[in-house]
């Protein structure tokens, strides 16, 4: 299949895999169970080569394989159209974050029954970056500069936004502006925790 850059010596894997379970009682949910496993060892295997503690690898398996992640991944690979669906099922309703992210993984697990684990690591490595991955690691840690990165990707200089602190009794309350308008804000015992907190209300509600 070119949009996966994989190409199945068994066609029926690949058919069965864009088979939702509205279609029939043949269809792809034993795939996305073994999709979800794959997927699993794999991401597993790679974060453990970054040397990085268990703790670290727990949080950052968690953020690439959890479910708006891998649906994401299917909206890029735009190969949702494919996938066989019931008569009462409704594409502009019914076609949830959930179905996507089981549809990556049922071909996922198709394509490891197609090729075996080489197979299915090169597919996942191919639709994952190193970047990306490492990226991962640091996401609890430092939501300032994936903000940074964030808005800089979006056309914005360094100079359309801010950090304004004031003293509370609890802490500090941190707000973050983006061309002198209020986006998010964030408290914290230090201003530096403040800080973090505005940018990751800033990274989740607003951009």
């Amino acid at each position: 299949m070119q949009e996966i850059n994989y190409k199945f010596k068994n066609k029926e894997l690949l058919d069965l895999a864009f088979t939702h379970s509205s279609y029939g009682a043949e269809n792809n949910e034993r795939l996305e169970f073994l999709g979800d496993r794959v997927l699993g060892l794999v991401m597993s295997d790679i974060l453990y080569g970054l040397n990085i503690s268990e703790g670290e690898m727990t949080k950052a398996l968690s953020n690439l394989v959890c479910g708006e992640c891998l649906s994401k991944k299917i909206d890029t690979l735009d190969i949702v159209k494919h996938i066989k669906v019931g008569d009462n099922f409704d594409k502009k309703k019914d076609l949830s974050e959930k179905v996507k992210a089981g549809l990556f993984e049922a071909i996922a697990g198709a394509v490891y029954l197609d090729g075996g684990l080489d197979a299915g690591r090169e597919f996942i490595e191919n639709v994952f970056d190193k970047k990306e991955i490492r990226k991962a690691v640091n996401v609890d840690l430092d939501y300032k500069t994936q903000l940074q990165e964030r808005l800089q990707q979006k056309g914005y200089e360094v100079g359309d936004w801010e950090y304004r602190s004031s003293k509370k009794e609890s802490g500090f309350l941190v707000k973050f502006l983006l061309k002198d308008r209020n986006v998010a804000s964030g408290e914290g015992a230090k201003i530096k925790e403040a800080e973090q907190a505005a940018a990751k209300k800033a990274l989740m509600d607003i951009l």
